[in-house]
């Protein structure tokens, strides 16, 4: 199972998506630190003509609101210059806090759904495990079988060339040989697309088979209240979802914080050229910007009310799917209680079908019964083989499928 959590190309999206999302926590922080830019400017015109000032678009969340500045900046209407710009940001009411947290909540989540994925190819690569098992424990079977039935087709060839039976007999074994040699060459290639199978759950098809051990026997809680209370606490699809609406919460309460007073520091070391308005030229400037948005036509507001309707469809969400897990893992408990039952009820009938089977074998070297009483016997040995091996497959999958429910398989591969 490692190996399918190395290199299957779907973990490998999903983790680029959430580096890419971890990408956005580092921008938003940007917030928080200085920014520092070098800048020139050259402009002719009217000394009543509009300055080149500080711009500015609230609605550009986590975008810093200065643009031409500092010496580069001077509203003289004909010079040349340039400044190194230092800014700052020194209030701005947990705007910032608030997106850094939004943002991080956001690549937590998508990491949960990492997670999920992870719980759902390993539950893939156990069904198909379990698969393979299966195969090749039905091809031993039917291996056995075939075996059976040639010793059979011998003492029956041998009955009818001493006349103690009818050749009819020789004729029944023999075909009978025939029907197992022919399930037996279906057997093989079970066995290779079951291979292919896994090898695909993996991250790569392919025919490749090698030896399987047999999986261990997986620790499951006790009881439903214990399941459920895993689940709750294991599955990262509700960790994911959690964390996308305490997200959305902080991402509205930060744009809450645009609406509100912010405070910049801007310091500049420069120069522009002298002329009539500037006799004497200094080279460092420093000033305060102080921002209170009056209005933004809607597009704050608009954005809060986005992040507020996304927040409760995260928590209506939520709630259905806690419920949707409740209802995987009680199905998945109930499942296992059923294939263990049945599963002591095959292994009751493989009991009194191989006895019977005997008596049959030892009745006809008696030549107390016909070849029909015998090949009877014979084929629901058989039966019950096959339905034990399904029976065992089908409560590994049961169980599997409890682990997953619950989030524990996810929880130990994680922990190894």
């Amino acid at each position: 199972m490692q190996a399918a959590l190395k290199k299957h190309a779907q973990l490998q999206k999903a983790e680029a998506l959430t580096a890419s999302s971890q990408a956005r926590v580092t921008q938003a922080r940007s917030g928080q630190q200085p920014s520092l830019s070098l800048q020139g400017v050259a402009s002719r015109g009217p000394t009543g003509a509009p300055a080149f000032g500080p711009l500015n678009n609230p609605g550009l969340n986590g975008v810093p609101p200065l643009g031409v500045q500092g010496m580069a900046g001077d509203p003289v209407k004909r010079q040349f210059g340039g400044g190194l710009n230092l800014s700052q940001n020194l209030f701005d009411d947990g705007r910032t806090r608030l997106l850094v947290a939004s943002r991080t909540n956001a690549a937590l989540a998508l990491e949960a759904d990492t997670e999920t994925q992870k719980a759902q190819i390993l539950l893939a690569v156990q069904q198909s495990y379990f698969a393979v098992l299966r195969a090749q424990r039905l091809d031993t079977i039917q291996k056995e079988n075939l075996r059976q039935r040639e010793a059979t087709a011998m003492q029956a060839k041998a009955f009818a060339e001493g006349g103690i039976k009818s050749e009819v007999d020789s004729l029944l074994a023999t075909a009978n040989v025939a029907e197992a040699k022919g399930i037996l060459a279906g057997t093989g290639n079970d066995i290779q697309a079951s291979f292919a199978q896994l090898n695909n759950a993996m991250g790569e098809t392919s025919l490749t088979g090698y030896l399987l051990e047999t999986a261990p026997t997986l620790a499951l809680p006790e009881t439903l209240e214990k399941a459920l209370t895993l689940a709750q606490s294991q599955r990262p699809e509700l960790k994911g979802i959690a964390l996308q609406r305490r997200s959305a919460e902080e991402a509205a309460a930060s744009l809450r914080r645009e609406l509100r007073l912010r405070v910049d520091g801007i310091a500049s070391l420069g120069a522009v050229n002298p002329g009539t308005l500037i006799r004497n030229n200094q080279n460092l400037g420093v000033a305060v910007a102080i921002t209170l948005p009056l209005s933004t036509g809607g597009a704050v507001e608009g954005r809060i009310t986005e992040e507020e309707r996304r927040r409760d469809a995260y928590a209506a969400q939520e709630r259905e799917a806690l419920e949707n897990v409740k209802l995987q893992v009680t199905r998945a408990w109930l499942d296992v209680q059923t294939r263990e039952a049945q599963l002591t009820a095959t292994k009751a009938q493989i009991e009194a079908a191989s006895a019977a089977l005997q008596l049959a074998q030892e009745r006809y070297r008696l030549q107390l019964s016909t070849l029909v009483e015998l090949t009877d016997a014979e084929a629901q040995v058989l039966k019950a083989k096959l339905a034990l091996v399904n029976a065992e497959e089908a409560l590994a999958l049961a169980r599997a499928t409890l682990s997953w429910a619950t989030g524990t398989t996810l929880a130990k591969e994680t922990a190894r």
